[in-house]
């Protein structure tokens, strides 16, 4: 199939398409953060300026190779993990585990207490997170096939993300608005159900009518994202950080 004209134009142009992508969001940004400096903060400023950032990467790395990172960043790998190469990877396991414990019991029992969150109510958490491993350990039919670099790596990163979303006002504003941003695409399904159904038939309650058409909008929206390749690109992206950061293997970082 022949290319169109416009296509063949913006493959032929497309440094400057992206430059002027770059100075509009900028100028955008700048606007935004003007005005809205002497109002004080705004969560939706926050959002917008990680927004940018993203897209600032994405194209930064389209002309300029990525290995100005991760050559950097394998230098640093190669040489901590060198001296450790000579310990036994039971020791290492150990040792990793009552690291990342340890990480988890001062950083939760040093914060201070709240209604919501005693040290009581922590340790019983602790525990059962224990009792968990300990009980699917047990039960398992490999043990020697466990990867306790993905369980405790996995903790690890759990733990660092509560603390980020709990006890950041960044973090808080982030998942704030990313749970305000869900609540208002599901709300497009309610309204486009009372357009198909009227509003009588939505305020009824009825299981079909309330909760079909979340599912199909949902659905339709993972369709287009699948058909413009947005979704395949934020899979692969994500399996890839999966894969370094756990040691997995590429289905099991999707699945991730």
């Amino acid at each position: 199939k022949k290319e169109g004209w416009f296509k063949r134009f913006y493959r032929r142009h497309k440094k400057w398409f992206h430059l002027c992508y770059f100075l509009i969001f900028t100028g955008y940004l700048a606007a935004s953060y003007a005005l809205q400096v002497p109002k004080g903060y705004n969560q939706e400023n926050l959002v917008l300026g990680l927004i940018y950032a993203f897209f600032c990467l994405k194209f930064a790395f389209k002309y300029i190779p990525t290995t100005v990172v991760t050559k950097p960043w394998n230098a640093c790998i190669r040489t901590i993990a060198k001296p450790l190469e000579r310990v036994p990877k039971h020791i290492l396991h150990i040792a990793y585990g009552f690291f990342v414990l340890a990480v988890i019991v001062i950083t939760a029992f040093s914060l201070p207490e709240r209604p919501e969150s005693t040290r009581i109510q922590r340790l019983i958490a602790l525990f059962g997170l224990i009792v968990f491993l300990v009980v699917l350990y047990a039960t398992s039919n490999n043990r020697k096939a466990i990867n306790w670099n993905t369980v405790f790596s996995g903790m690890l990163i759990q733990f660092i993300l509560a603390l980020f979303v709990f006890r950041s006002s960044v973090g808080h504003d982030i998942f704030a608005w990313a749970s305000k941003f869900a609540q208002g695409y599901l709300d497009k399904a309610t309204n486009g159900a009372a357009f198909v159904f009227g509003n009588a038939a939505v305020q009824s309650n009825v299981f079909a009518i309330t909760v079909y058409p979340a599912l199909i909008f949902f659905a339709a929206t993972v369709q287009i994202l699948y058909y413009i390749n947005a979704l395949q690109w934020v899979l692969q992206k994500c399996a890839t950080i999966f894969m370094t950061l756990f040691k997995m293997s590429g289905a099991e970082a999707v699945v991730a």
